[in-house]
């Protein structure tokens, strides 16, 4: 035991011994002894050269195994000499920067918020917390009293009056602004980390906690995250009653959405904040510069950081609209205008292609028809993407999770049990599905398909994914199928299988209302009702010219028969 312990921190120490603040164990396994085996009691005297001669030996094959490895891994080598301050934006770089002001730590997290970057047009990384799973736990915000960039066209002038716009913005303001006691540290929780990081990471005393169950730690926010469903609404208060108090304005001053503009003409102001943004607007550019100088002291009085100050002048953008204080003319900011021209061209494209109307369900696919497009890409050699779409008609999946699914969530049946079973999103990958779930399973216990477990775990793939293909790939070969038996391409989409599944197993009685909700992970009756559609089923198949329907009964019944024979299994 003692041996263990004197070789435990011969470890930490060598960790951290060169970069403390990025402590490398590459060579745990060479001090513990789990790698090697030494005959004598003790702690050997010659344990750290022997760990310096395996380190050596390692390093040596790395360098052979690195010439050998192809162009993809030496981009990504040369990419990852680049610091990653270069790459985030403001908010991401602050969070990397001091992230102890804006975080604590936990040991029992009641809840998990995920991190994610999206790429900005500036090539920057936008740092993202998706707080979705948390948001299910809070009762909606009440309506937020607060201006759109429309507001400014009510401001009304008189012909002889020049407006004013004086501009504040408070940098990194949500973060800026803490959590309530009650909820901060356990509810907003980043993935864990090893406990014993918090003492190479330098954290204060007072802010570290003892170690979970497996050595690990939570990092919980202190401060409000940008995703949480309650942050625009109390940060928007936050910024307004700042502004009230410091003005001595009454709220009647505030341009909001529904309400008259404030009258300028006796040359008081108004304010319109949102946000983090400040706007101080009136026809006495004196007293608008006074208002705003006014705010802004108050604002860093409490601590926050204020920049990009706009003075009183006639010329300004705000909300997506440049406004011209002289003229009175408010138009959209030219740059913006083309991305919202852009953005509804493509919607309209979209529908055009799909010829459907707007907020319309899809009608569930008979199962029938489905038998006919799985028969078929099995015919042209799709059994990937004949299996996808036999496991999301089957267990109602959606695309995206039937295709993230790994290998190791397909879970062998016991000796006692006929049926495979699935993982989803399991927590040991921290993955989350679309409510926030992790760890939820099913059973592959469907009566058109139960050998379709065996008929997964025997694809040939050469990735860890149970479908070896990408969305594009699946879309590709379920469009193609769809013509080659005659009908259109936007017959049928990937999702329809999804509530196709659950329509025919309530059509046939197959499984109750409560076992369909419970399947298909739904959370209220209300969403159920939209993919419970068992009606139409008939109806969808007789619609079908009458050739089709014959290929599809034929088809339905050859592979009921011959299933896991046309996936190249044999008969159990």
């Amino acid at each position: 035991g003692a041996e263990l312990v004197a070789r435990r921190l011969q470890v930490i120490r060598e960790a951290h011994r060169i970069s403390p603040s990025a402590p490398d164990y590459t060579a745990a396994d060479d001090f513990m002894g789990w790698g090697w085996k030494k005959s004598s009691q003790g702690i050997d005297s010659a344990l750290s050269a022997h760990v310096a001669t395996e380190l050596k030996n390692e390093a040596s094959i790395a360098k052979e195994a690195r010439k050998v490895e192809d162009n993809t891994q030496q981009v990504a080598l040369t990419v990852a000499k680049f610091s990653i301050f270069q790459v985030l934006d403001d908010i991401g770089r602050e969070f990397i920067e001091d992230p102890f002001s804006m975080i604590d730590f936990c040991n029992s997290p009641k809840d998990l918020i995920t991190p994610f970057f999206v790429r900005k047009q500036n090539n920057k990384q936008r740092f993202i917390l998706d707080c979705r799973g948390v948001n299910r736990r809070f009762q909606p915000p009440p309506p937020l009293a607060m201006a759109a960039g429309s507001a400014w066209a009510r401001v009304g002038l008189r012909q002889e009056d020049t407006l004013y716009i004086a501009q504040s913005d408070i940098k990194e303001y949500f973060y800026s602004l803490a959590l309530p006691d009650n909820l901060n540290k356990s509810l907003f929780c980043l993935p864990p980390v090893p406990h014993e990081l918090l003492q190479a990471w330098g954290v204060d005393y007072d802010k570290r906690c003892e170690a979970a169950e497996g050595g690990w730690v939570w990092p919980g926010l202190r401060v409000i995250p940008m995703g949480w469903s309650w942050a625009m609404w109390l940060s928007q208060r936050v910024h307004a009653n700042i502004c009230l108090q410091e003005t001595g304005l009454s709220f009647e001053r505030v341009l909001v959405d529904g309400n008259p503009c404030p009258d300028l003409s006796g040359g008081e102001v108004a304010l319109l904040p949102y946000a983090d943004i400040l706007n101080v607007l009136g026809i006495d550019q004196a007293r608008v510069q006074a208002v705003k100088d006014k705010i802004v002291g108050g604002l860093r009085r409490v601590g926050f950081i204020v920049h990009e100050e706009l003075e009183a002048c006639s010329i300004a953008q705000s909300l997506g609209f440049l406004i011209d204080g002289s003229s009175g003319v408010v138009t959209p900011i030219p740059e913006r205008l083309d991305r919202v021209v852009k953005t509804f061209a493509w919607l309209a494209k979209r529908m055009a292609e799909d010829h459907i109307e707007p907020q319309m369900t899809r009608p569930p696919l008979p199962w029938s028809l489905v038998a006919l497009i799985v028969t078929h890409m099995i015919h042209k050699q799709y059994r990937q993407a004949a299996a996808a779409a036999l496991l999301m008609f089957t267990a109602y999946l959606r695309p995206g999770e039937a295709l993230s699914l790994h290998v190791q969530d397909l879970v062998p049946p016991l000796p006692q049990q006929k049926h495979f079973a699935l993982q989803l999103h399991p927590a040991e990958r921290r993955e989350q599905s679309k409510v926030g779930l992790s760890d939820e399973s099913l059973l592959l216990d469907a009566q058109q398909a139960p050998w379709l477990g065996r008929v997964l775990l025997n694809l040939e793939r050469a990735s860890p994914y149970l479908i070896d293909l990408t969305y594009e790939e699946l879309g590709t070969a379920w469009r193609k199928t769809l013509e080659r038996i005659g009908l259109a391409q936007r017959h049928a989409v990937l999702y329809q299988l999804r509530h196709s599944g659950p329509s025919h197993d309530r059509l046939l009685r197959l499984r109750s209302l409560l076992e369909v909700k419970q399947r298909g992970r739904w959370a209220s009756d209300k969403t159920l009702n939209r993919y419970e559609a068992h009606g139409r089923i008939s109806q969808e198949f007789f619609n079908l010219p009458q050739q089709i329907q014959n290929r599809a009964i034929a088809a339905e019944r050859r592979l009921q028969v011959e299933g896991p024979r046309l996936f190249g299994l044999s008969s159990p």
